[in-house]
């Protein structure tokens, strides 16, 4: 089977003098797996400095789904290494992105070039932006 995931998006920016509309977008995309895992972890409490995220239930991650639910704060997501977080994302109050997530994350790396190997852990992190305490971010994940 193809086409079992369908994204639709476009971005409208008005302030001042900028009025940006983009077109509507869409797409299909594939799920490879032959049986499908998720959704996965579902919603997960932030502690201040952050959490890595579960997700030992997919095989190889694919699709998911980020939905900041806190009110008022803010939300990084980004990759920890096991000793320096390296923030991509940022998710406001009530903001949900969807993104495949690489099928390298939550796997042990090296990487060479720079004379140094490192063999840490990637994992998906999440930590709030300021050092207060934040309610829940769902995150669902699918199996790729």
């Amino acid at each position: 089977m193809a086409n079992e995931i369908s994204f639709r998006s476009s971005v409208n920016i008005k302030k001042g003098k900028l009025d940006y509309r983009s077109s509507p977008t869409s797409f299909n995309a594939d799920i490879v797996a032959s049986v499908i895992k998720g959704p996965t972890p579902g919603a997960i409490s932030i502690p201040i400095g952050g959490v890595a995220v579960d997700l030992s239930q997919l095989g190889t991650p694919g699709v998911a789904w980020f939905h900041n639910q806190d009110d008022t704060e803010w939300v990084e997501v980004g990759i920890h290494d096991g000793s320096i977080f390296h923030p991509l994302l940022e998710l406001g109050p009530g903001e949900c992105y969807p993104v495949r997530l690489s099928r390298h994350l939550n796997m042990r790396e090296t990487v060479t070039g720079t004379g140094t190997i490192s063999t840490e852990i990637n994992d998906l992190w999440v930590k709030p932006l300021l050092a207060v305490p934040l309610g829940q971010v769902t995150i669902h994940a699918f199996e790729r």
